[in-house]
């Protein structure tokens, strides 16, 4: 991370550009990030995603002012600012030029710019422009960040204070990664505005097409590239007697007797060489209706010269350039929604919603589906540490530890066919059977929940290798017993079926396709009692139990009433898909099964021996070790007669 500070000298010594003198200024914490973070995470209009960015830059600052300048032309790289946002009481400038001297800086090096003190007429004259960070006469330091998600230049946002060498390195870390968040936030933002829009023009530009077609006195027919019938307008329906049967008929034999075989066979010709053909005249005649025409036959071909079919005109004229272009536009229009979701939604998800815009609208359905909440054991604490031991680098490894975390497993899920609601902090939310139906949404949430377990794997190895960005971090945080040695990073899962209303909901400003219902809240519950049984990670309710079949290890635990929820229902461990358990997992199952129904029929003794050997042969299972305590605590004392064998858990 690069930062360009000016200072001053002193005693040929530099002074530091973050050290602050009397206290002037406190260090941001991990929660000050992860609380703005948050902040801008759940937003999705820009203007309000703007206002949130600079409050925020401005609150953890102390800055006096903030004020965020936005490029009027964003494909223009010349392009002037205009102020958009901005905090505190000071007249700034409406309109930066864009060939200033420090617009053009930031554009070349891309990199946050420190001004620590008040600009004097000692300071070297060929960085003069460096005053501009000030943004204000009254103000004595000041920082200027570029917002850049590329390849878009989105901004500039700048905080000055009168306070002169405010900008510590600490706080430059913070401002400069929060930036950057900020910055992917808006691109987003900014793609779900324009693909809104993309999607009403596409919609227009298909009406409008429709309504050329069938307006036109002349007759439309389109193919696919195996020459059988794709579309035909209503002319051609009237005059030549085409109707719904002939979708997806053979040209060749839906005219055999109407036109001429010679004819016939040019078309044809025209299909497999991609060659035009222009007023190809003939007579038309069924037995019922004769017509005179002169045939235009247009190739379709997509941008790369992949062949898409014909496009046949009957008529005495042509239009076929025009329609030709509508048709183009339209693809291409389609290319650039898929473009823009790709990076939020699931393929799936992104067929839908272009086969039918309309959902990009208010409202909701109610759908059985399958819920999965994650998180990440103990991450607080491992930000609190990194925070503790490594100050100003601390925030910089949190985001790009959490970020790499978070792009691997939201991976797994989409690969699945599931869609992303939402993330928290180091949580994912997610579902599946939404918006495209699957009727084997938990079997694919299992097996997600299986494949992150081994992402995690995979991660652990990769973020471990000596030499890396996070070794020494997270090497220290073992030898300090914040995490364990053999799973520094380990992720909690919680999976449950049932009925959820799913939909985009929010106001016509900001939308969001996310989940909702008490379906949903189990699923979060989940996820959290993993820690109150010890388990290896992942717990699926009986629910979704019920619809995964045979494909799926795994081994039953106590009936629970969890927060919120007080109907008992039984909980499960989810150990492996079956194809890929090892015969010691399966034969441990089995005994497991035996023991645990010893426990429920209150034979706890033969419970104990049992869970015992499982402990004893595998002394990582630490749900087995708890089953032994608690049957040697039933022993001691024994449960009253009306125990069944269900936990009422209270803790969330």
């Amino acid at each position: 991370m690069k930062t360009l500070t000016l200072g001053r000298q002193r005693n040929n010594k530099k002074v530091a550009a973050g050290s602050v003198k009397n206290g002037v200024f406190g260090m941001p914490t991990e929660q000050d990030l992860v609380r703005a973070g948050a902040l801008i995470a759940r937003e999705r209009n820009f203007k309000d995603l703007i206002s949130i960015f600079v409050e925020q830059a401005q609150d953890i600052s102390r800055a006096e002012v903030a004020a965020f300048y936005i490029l009027k032309d964003m494909e223009d790289r010349k392009s002037d600012l205009k102020l958009i946002f901005k905090r505190g009481s000071y007249d700034l400038p409406e309109v930066i030029p864009g060939s200033s001297e420090l617009v053009c800086f930031l554009r070349e090096c891309h990199e946050t710019l420190i001004f620590n003190n008040k600009y004097t007429e000692k300071a070297d004259a060929a960085a003069s422009f460096l005053k501009e960070v000030l943004i204000h006469p009254e103000m004595k330091s000041g920082m200027a960040l570029p917002l850049i998600s590329p390849p878009r230049e989105i901004g500039i946002l700048f905080v000055a204070s009168r306070t002169p060498q405010i900008f510590n390195r600490p706080l430059f870390y913070f401002l400069d990664s929060y930036a950057k968040l900020a910055a992917g936030a808006m691109q987003t933002s900014l793609l779900f505005d324009e693909t809104r829009s993309a999607l009403q023009k596409i919609d227009a530009l298909e009406r409008y097409q429709e309504n050329v077609f069938n307006s036109m006195t002349s007759m439309i027919i389109t193919t696919d590239p195996n020459g059988q019938i794709y579309y035909f307008n209503e002319p051609a329906a009237e005059v030549m007697g085409l109707g719904h049967d002939d979708l997806g008929r053979n040209l060749k034999e839906v005219f055999k007797k109407s036109i001429t075989s010679k004819t016939l066979n040019t078309i044809v010709k025209s299909l497999e060489d991609g060659n035009e053909i222009i007023g190809l005249e003939g007579i038309y005649n069924n037995g019922e209706k004769e017509m005179d025409y002169s045939l235009n036959v247009t190739p379709l071909k997509t941008p790369r010269g992949r062949k898409e079919g014909l496009t046949l005109l009957f008529s005495n004229q042509t239009r076929e350039n025009e329609l030709k272009q509508t048709v183009h536009q339209v693809s291409e229009e389609k290319r650039i929604i898929k473009n823009a979701f790709s990076r939020i939604l699931s393929q799936k998800v992104i067929d839908q919603i272009i086969a039918d815009p309309s959902q990009l609208k208010l409202g909701g359905e109610k759908r059985k589906m399958t819920a999965v909440f994650t998180d990440i054991q103990r991450f607080s604490t491992i930000s609190s540490e990194l925070q503790v031991q490594y100050g100003e680098d601390g925030p910089r490894t949190l985001v790009n530890l959490l970020n790499l975390y978070l792009t691997e497993m939201s991976n797994v899920v989409l690969e699945n066919g599931g869609t992303i609601d939402k993330y928290e902090g180091d949580a994912i939310i997610a579902f599946f059977g939404a918006p495209a139906w699957m009727e084997d949404h938990a079997v694919r949430a299992c097996r997600s929940a299986i494949l992150i377990k081994k992402r995690e794997t995979e991660i652990v190895e990769s973020v471990m290798k000596p030499g890396g960005e996070f070794f020494n971090p997270l090497t220290r945080l073992i030898e300090n017993k914040v995490i364990r040695k053999m799973r520094p990073l380990y992720t909690r899962l919680g999976i449950n079926t049932g009925d959820m209303v799913v939909g985009f909901m929010g106001t016509p400003a900001k939308m969001d396709y996310t989940i909702m219902g008490n379906a949903v809240n189990l699923a979060a519950r989940l996820e959290g009692v993993n820690k109150q049984y010890d388990t290896r990670g992942i717990l699926i309710s009986e629910y979704t139990k019920d619809q995964i079949g045979d494909e799926f290890v795994v081994r039953p635990l106590s009936k629970v009433t969890v927060v919120g929820i007080p109907v008992p229902f039984r909980l499960f461990e989810l150990l492996e898909i079956k194809r890929d358990a090892p015969k010691s997992m399966l034969d441990m199952v089995k005994v497991w099964e035996g023991g645990f129904e010893a426990y429920e029929n209150r034979d706890f003794a033969s419970a104990k021996k049992t869970f015992a050997e499982i402990y004893k042969e595998d002394s990582e299972d630490a749900t087995a070790k708890l089953y032994v305590q608690r049957c040697e605590e039933f022993i001691a004392s024994p449960p009253p007669k009306k125990w069944h064998g269900v936990d009422n858990l209270t803790e969330k």
